[in-house]
């Protein structure tokens, strides 16, 4: 870009002398001028534009993605899927460790099976102890004991509101018992992430340090390039300013086409912003205009909506007494001060609302010399592109297992080695848990107190119905030797009976409860025992085929389980199909300095091998790590989900190669990366000298301009540049509005 002071322009002014002398029919009348001349005469049409104050920002044209994650904190067990992949909806992604779900469903159903056990063997107690109440009921009027009698009947009445309130409470427990099953097979069933929708994964969580997935925390992502939306990598809802601007389109050529925001809803906002975490604004525009993904878009936004309005240059406004008023050249080439009628403005045009037609030339303060030697350059639209190389680049391992230690304990054994392949099933360490036996012992001691303790009351109500039912024969013997006829002895006989009933009740729910207990034990034995040699130690197995990426313990170690340092060992699976996963990381813009976020899922990648120069083209496919979240309505509830990051993770992106072979034939070490930044379709692209700058009176801010021909002459025509945004380079100036194509501009030659 250029810059001009005002200097004495001797072609022009000799062109104005020669006119004034020159021979006429009828002299001209030359104006008194109000205002001071200025050296460079010049005029500008009077025309349509956009006149207000706007905001630019650039949207690169994504995928939409979904995510994927659990309801509650969650120990991963697996990942099924790669970055890259293509599923189909319904495809399985993940899957949580539910080993101890399915431990708790097991003990809660074994739970649910003794109560409903416990219940029905004890249903004939109510009735049993309800006769006895009521055979001292009986007793007691036989001797006329009243008192005696009410108070049996008050139990009666007692043991009624008891039988009643426990029936209740079973059925309430039942209720529980079904609700918490059904919660926990929900959780089971809801350890298997499938796919919502058919498309390519973009994300996975890295489990290669922790496989515990937080509440929403994305597992996976899927994005479907067949459903699209203009993102703004700096615009999310926290600082988007432009929320309230009635008009907002995308340039796309030479189009305007206006543009509407995929909204958030009030509750997904507030919560985003409660949880500090900020999903991207996202557009789309009203038709269809063949976006693709990888495109870019430059999007405009207006504090007020209007039309194109007729309008003049704020540098060709003057003011007095009698208002606002330009001058304007007659047909004869003479200045005719014209008072109008203005509207608003801005900082470069004023409206007009009457008094100046389209099309008339009105004179402007020009400091700038017009260009004396020129030759005409034609505005025309191309594609623009745009690279940067990125700051570094690294073969990437996409898939991750981790193996954390299952228990507390000493590491015995180290079969696991980096690099090393390992099979399914293979042992990769050993841990000597030290508890494992102690626990075995303990439990195989309580099952043995357990038995004791049944046998004995096994024994015991034995004892009691065998004395009761010998006692019913003695007394029954009397009453027949005696001919005894006494009510007393008869209902002393009943209660006997009922007694002994009661006790084989009693009896049925003590097998019961051991038998339960039993079953218990074996469970939890059996889950001591598990990949347990009986001696507490434990085998630590290969979930899947892969190479050991790294193992962080050694033989000696101590770990605990669900501490810091339970982390023993990560394996990967290699890369399906030998699709190069490459991981690159961010880029400083040259023009502005600022540090440009991850690129757009979809970008166009190079990669080039600096020893032979060999170029190889791919393809962004994830850039999640970066703070993104996503903010949607999940069954009339607003969920957030964000993608876990580090801070050495910013603006790192997976790249896929296009060249299924391309780790086999280039050395990653050797190679460099290039992020195509911004892709534009038909933009207006000038040579950087076509532009010229220059300063703004009363402060520090520039603005630019060119020399634009309009009726042969060049006219000082305004611009926005793309340069702030990190659009053009030194040599190319992308012009976003001032000019449009076909416009004659004029490309200065240099005097010697």
């Amino acid at each position: 870009m250029r810059s001009r002071h005002a200097q004495f322009n001797r072609i022009v002014l000799a062109g104005l002398i020669a006119a004034l002398l020159s021979g006429c029919a009828k002299p001209v009348e030359i104006p008194v001028l109000e205002d001071p001349v200025a050296v460079n005469v010049a005029y500008r049409p009077v025309e349509k534009r956009y006149v207000g104050k706007y905001s630019v920002a650039v949207g690169n044209v994504v995928p939409v993605e979904y995510c994927h994650f659990y309801r509650k904190v969650t120990t991963l067990k697996e990942i099924c899927c790669d970055v890259g992949q293509y599923v189909e909806e319904g495809d399985v992604l993940a899957s949580a460790d539910e080993k101890k779900l399915k431990e708790e469903l097991q003990d809660l159903a074994a739970e649910r099976a003794l109560t409903v056990s416990l219940h029905d063997a004890g249903l004939g107690l109510y009735a049993l102890n309800q006769d006895l109440v009521d055979l001292d009921k009986k007793s007691c009027v036989n001797v006329e004991d009243f008192k005696g009698a009410a108070e049996c009947e008050n139990r009666l009445n007692l043991e009624k509101e008891n039988y009643v309130y426990d029936e209740k409470l079973y059925e309430y427990m039942l209720k529980q018992y079904d609700r918490k099953i059904a919660d926990i097979s929900k959780d089971i069933e809801e350890c298997t992430l499938k796919a919502s929708h058919s498309g390519y994964v973009t994300y996975i969580k890295d489990t290669s340090k922790d496989n515990v997935a937080k509440i929403n925390e994305a597992v996976v992502i899927i994005a479907d390039p067949s459903e699209t939306y203009i993102e703004v990598p700096d615009m999310n809802v926290d600082n988007y300013l432009y929320r309230n601007y009635e008009m907002k389109y995308a340039m796309i050529g030479k189009e305007e086409v206006p543009v509407e925001e995929y909204e958030y809803t009030g509750d997904e906002s507030v919560y985003a912003i409660a949880q500090d975490s900020y999903p991207n604004i996202r557009f789309k525009t009203v038709s269809d205009q063949g976006l693709k993904v990888g495109d870019s878009v430059v999007l405009f936004f207006y504090n007020k909506k209007h039309q194109k309005e007729l309008c003049v240059g704020v540098d060709s406004v003057n003011s007095d007494d009698g208002g606002s008023y330009v001058y304007v050249r007659g047909e004869n080439g003479e200045k005719e001060k014209r008072y109008f009628t203005n509207g608003p403005s801005d900082d470069l045009y004023v409206t007009v609302i009457d008094g100046l037609h389209e099309g008339e030339e009105v004179y402007y303060v020009q400091e700038a010399a017009s260009p004396a030697r020129y030759k005409e350059y034609t505005v025309s639209r191309t594609d623009y592109v745009q690279e940067l190389e990125t700051a570094e680049i690294r073969q990437a391992q996409t898939l991750n297992t981790a193996y954390f230690a299952p228990c507390s304990g000493t590491v015995e054994e180290v079969f696991a080695e980096s690099g090393k392949e390992v099979k399914k099933g293979d042992v990769l360490m050993v841990i000597d848990s030290g508890g494992g036996r102690s626990a075995i012992s303990e439990l195989e001691n309580e099952k043995k107190r357990a038995l004791s303790e049944f046998e004995k009351k096994i024994n015991s109500l034995d004892q009691e119905a065998y004395d009761l039912n010998a006692q019913i024969k003695v007394l029954t013997l009397e009453t027949a030797n005696y001919h005894l006829c006494e009510p007393e002895y008869r209902f002393q006989t009943e209660k006997m009976k009922d007694q002994a009933k009661i006790a084989v009740i009693e009896k049925q729910l003590a097998q019961i409860e051991y038998d339960a207990a039993t079953q218990k034990y074996n469970r939890l034995l059996s889950r001591i025992r598990e990949n347990n040699d009986g001696k507490g130690k434990i085998s630590i197995v290969a979930k899947d085929d892969g190479i050991v990426s790294a193992v962080y313990v050694k033989k000696g170690t101590l770990v605990k389980e669900n501490e810091e340092n339970h982390l023993l060992l990560s394996c990967s699976k290699a890369v399906p199909d030998k699709i190069a996963v490459l991981t690159a990381k961010a880029i400083t813009l040259p023009i502005t300095g600022k540090k440009l976020g991850a690129a757009a899922v979809g970008t166009s990648v190079s990669i080039v091998n600096s020893k032979d120069g060999t170029a190889y083209e791919g393809t962004c496919i994830c850039n999640a790590w970066n703070a993104k979240s996503y903010a949607f309505t999940e069954d009339e509830k607003a969920r957030l989900s964000t993608v876990s990051m580090e801070e050495k993770n910013n603006g790192r992106i997976i790249v896929q190669m296009d060249l299924k072979d391309f780790t086999d034939q280039a050395d990653i070490r050797s190679c460099r990366a290039f992020v195509r930044t911004l892709a534009l379709k038909d933009a207006i692209v000038l040579p950087g000298d076509l532009v010229y700058t220059e300063k703004i009176q009363g402060g520090n801010k520039t603005r630019e301009y060119v020399w634009k021909l309009i009726g042969g002459e060049p006219v000082k025509q305004y611009v926005t540049i793309g340069t702030e945004f990190g659009i053009g380079n030194g040599q190319e100036t992308v012009i976003l509005s001032g000019v449009e194509e076909g416009d004659l501009l004029a490309d200065e030659l240099n005097v010697q």
